[in-house]
């Protein structure tokens, strides 16, 4: 017990310290004037940034066979925190698409697929309940950091924060090598990831599928993390209040990622998935339909509510259909179609922007999708996997 208790506990703190990802748009208008580059350029930053997020997520499972826990740890968080240290150190343009975009995108990638590795370690009859409060703690961070991150930004300047973020990530990353070495005592009796039994039984058809559906719930999330101050602003939220877009778009994460993984279990991937894209596709159809700061909060929140859901929803689904043993290789596929999310909803967002002059444009492409996606799960299948064990 006191083993599960480390495995959980690592999982939940190296997600927290990567979920820095998503406050990004507390960043973006500080850095849109201290930099002096449009949003459209500045939102190169970020998509390349998920892009690498993915990138680490799809390859974590093969690095996690050739190197331990604990240089796996460390690897991942000097990425992470390396990242944050060059983007201020340097504090450029430049500096920003390497350090943050490429090198902390991927440290925050392999450090999320490091989180769910351990979580799905946990026995069958609470790995629902892991994988949920894991992909949750993701969203600790926006809230922790929406409190005080915009007066930080203001009175110490961006510069200053990056580092400072930078220095915290590399404190935790090595909190996080004492947890490890405490719930993965001997490397060379536990195989660095789980095994592989099923994972040929995902098929390119499933695939497919299941990736579009990924892509269609993280697109609308993603382009709320990159651009949820804008959407407010251009709402009518007054400027000292825009921390509201991060806070309840990681709160509500947090929500529907606790109840993801159990909604699964209770009602089964289809139905929890189609629920999923009815919330998303009401929130965008207020937000594009109505004006007013109300109708923009209500689409955050419904926003934020299902891509934190699709977190703890999708590995579940893995689970259901090719077997928890194929969790980490399958759903590292799959997010790919979470990574196109991230490369195409921030920059496609912030060109309809500019073109527009609003992001009326932006919402419809997200609500497209999502009606799209909504029809797709009428033809997902209900076949149930065979389940492996061992």
């Amino acid at each position: 017990m006191i083993r599960q208790a480390n495995l959980l506990f690592g999982a939940v703190v190296t997600n927290a310290a990567m979920g820095v990802l998503y406050v990004w748009s507390l960043f973006m208008l500080p850095l849109e004037q201290a930099l002096g580059i449009s949003r459209g350029a500045l939102s190169v930053g970020p998509a390349v940034a998920l892009g690498m997020f993915t990138l680490g997520m799809v390859v974590h499972h093969a690095l996690l066979r050739r190197i331990n826990w604990i240089g796996f740890a460390i690897f991942t968080f000097a990425l992470a925190g390396g990242g944050f240290l060059l983007t201020g150190a340097i504090f450029s343009y430049p500096a920003l698409l390497v350090g943050y975009a490429i090198l902390f995108g991927f440290g925050c990638g392999s450090g999320y697929g490091l989180a769910l590795a351990l979580a799905s370690k946990m026995p069958d009859a609470r790995r629902g309940l892991s994988i949920g409060i894991t992909t949750a703690s993701f969203a600790i961070s926006g809230i922790v950091l929406s409190n005080f991150l915009p007066h930080l930004i203001e009175t110490a300047g961006v510069r200053a924060v990056l580092i400072d973020i930078g220095i915290a990530l590399l404190v935790i990353g090595a909190l996080v090598c004492l947890i490890i070495a405490f719930a993965v005592r001997s490397p060379e009796q536990e195989s660095a990831a789980p095994q592989t039994a099923n994972a040929s039984r995902a098929t390119l058809g499933p695939m497919l599928l299941l990736g579009f559906l990924f892509f269609a719930l993280c697109y609308p999330g993603l382009t709320f993390v990159a651009h949820s101050t804008g959407i407010l602003s251009e709402a009518g939220v007054p400027k000292d209040h825009l921390s509201w877009g991060p806070m309840l778009l990681n709160a509500t994460y947090i929500a529907g990622s606790l109840t993801g993984g159990l909604l699964v279990q209770k009602i089964s991937a289809v139905r929890a998935l189609r629920l999923s894209f009815a919330i998303l596709g009401l929130g965008l159809a207020a937000a594009f339909f109505a004006n007013g700061s109300a109708a923009a909060l209500f689409a955050t929140g419904a926003v934020g509510l299902v891509f934190g859901g699709s977190a703890s929803i999708m590995p579940q689904v893995v689970a259901e259909r090719f077997g928890a043993a194929s969790i980490g290789p399958v759903y590292g596929r799959l997010m790919i179609g979470y990574g196109l999310a991230g490369l195409s909803g921030p920059w496609v967002s912030a060109i309809l922007f500019e073109q527009a002059g609003n992001y009326s444009s932006a919402l419809l492409v997200a609500l497209a999708i999502a009606i799209l996606a909504g029809l797709g799960t009428v033809i997902e299948n209900r076949k149930q996997p065979q389940q492996t064990h061992g």
